[in-house]
């Protein structure tokens, strides 16, 4: 039987404490006669890249994660968004043990409490970004954790 991710991410959680939020690279643009005051103005979240780093010796680990937006709206510009927004972020965390941690209890741990971390971050980016393009606010929404899948079942 597979793991559930909440224990898996709770086994290092319970013994972590943020050191630093980063951001390590960004790219925005926005078409022309956008408006994200619209009510057709619709914005998608993802996050296409997820990683993990670890030093025990110095008894740190790093999450590194890319946020991405991508909003719409009457003005499409084809198979282009009308506003773009991507940003890549570093979290460090000391780590007091790393005893009896595995790969997976770190995978489960960036996926759920990383992205939980960074995102205030990425909210506040979000919100700064649009207002120096110019454009009304842009309200990133909750975050929510993806449904707990059942198990699957085999037929005999």
């Amino acid at each position: 039987m597979r793991a559930d991710p909440m224990d898996l991410a709770a086994r290092v959680s319970e013994r972590v404490q943020i050191q630093g939020v980063l951001v390590s690279r960004f790219e925005a643009k926005r078409a022309p006669g956008t408006d994200t005051g619209d009510d057709d103005f619709k914005v998608e979240i993802t996050v296409p890249e997820l990683g993990v780093s670890k030093d025990p010796e110095k008894e740190m680990f790093w999450v590194f994660l890319t946020f991405q937006l991508l909003g719409t709206g009457k003005s499409e510009t084809g198979d282009e968004a009308d506003l773009s927004i991507k940003a890549s972020f570093v979290i460090s965390y000391s780590l007091n043990s790393f005893d009896d941690l595995s790969e997976e209890n770190f995978r489960a741990f960036s996926q759920l409490n990383g992205i939980f971390n960074a995102w205030p971050y990425w909210r506040e980016f979000v919100q700064s970004t649009t207002a120096r393009m110019g454009l009304d606010q842009v309200v990133v929404p909750v975050y929510h954790v993806p449904p707990k899948r059942a198990p699957k079942t085999t037929r005999d």
